[in-house]
């Protein structure tokens, strides 16, 4: 059985109509391979070089900031240290972002 369906003009007249094969046209979506497909195209698109600097990478001198006794103040060793405003510790390096849609299903 096939499908058929009216061609309209832009004045919303009918033209003409198609007959278009059941076997593709007249089947069940498939929602969740549709949202597998969507994730992984929206997952390709995705530039993916957001990185956060380690202890490292920070620019800073390896001597204490202030004594370590005395000043009231907390022990720090470094000023490249994560408890430190300008390192974040537990941050993503690189987004690797590759979900592969299935081929076939």
């Amino acid at each position: 059985m096939a499908l058929t369906i009216d061609i309209k003009s832009p004045d919303g007249k009918k033209v003409g109509d198609v007959t278009l094969p059941s076997e593709i046209f007249d089947v069940q979506a498939n929602v969740p391979l549709i949202h597998q497909v969507v994730v992984a195209q929206l997952a390709a698109a995705r530039q993916g070089t957001a990185k956060t600097k380690t202890r490292g990478e920070v620019s800073g001198t390896g001597k204490k900031p202030f004594a370590q006794k005395g000043t009231g103040r907390a022990r720090q060793g470094s000023v490249r240290a994560p408890c430190s405003v300008t390192v974040v510790s537990h941050m993503v390096q690189y987004l690797v972002s590759t979900i592969n849609a299935p081929q076939r299903r």
